[in-house]
């Protein structure tokens, strides 16, 4: 009798054990460390196309920590076809020209979520040619690296000259 409650003693805190470290492993279950939506859509793997420049033609996100941690985010500029020049990026601060390979890094505190004025894109430029923006978000740690297995979130600005 005593084999048998040792037994299932040691099962039932096994059990316990392994599925309190699922949560935490990002490898065995989604991150929902943050989120990126627009419009309270989620951004993930998203195009989102427009034909206009300036406020009409700008796409406005938010950022949130869903964590109860403060958490420090990556923004970076993985492709860019055609010219930069007159795109504001802003994220922690605002370029007013991208480039392909544009880095600006946000920290955002437990529970904060980033306004549209925060972080956006705007098509500044003189509207004459087409533009693609593909964006990628990720979580990284002090030195910018980003943290093993974490979420990333890509998501596409189009804009198509008339």
């Amino acid at each position: 009798m005593k084999n048998i409650k040792y037994i299932l003693i040691t099962a039932f805190t096994m059990l316990l054990v392994f599925s309190s470290c699922k949560k935490d492993d990002p490898e065995q279950g989604e991150d929902n460390s943050f989120s990126v939506t627009i419009d309270g859509e989620d951004v993930d793997n998203s195009t989102f196309s427009y034909t206009e420049v300036g406020s009409p033609g700008k796409m406005a996100f938010r950022v949130k920590n869903n964590t109860s941690n403060e958490i420090r985010l990556k923004l970076e500029v993985v492709e860019l076809i055609g010219s930069g020049s007159g795109i504001q990026l802003c994220f922690n601060n605002c370029s007013a020209d991208i480039t392909q390979g544009y880095e600006d890094f946000k920290v955002l505190a437990s529970g904060e979520q980033s306004t549209t004025i925060q972080t956006k894109l705007t098509n500044g430029s003189d509207g004459s040619s087409d533009v693609t923006a593909k964006l990628s978000i990720t979580l990284v740690d002090n030195d910018g690296v980003e943290i093993g297995l974490s979420k990333i979130v890509d998501f596409t600005y189009k804009y198509t000259a008339p």
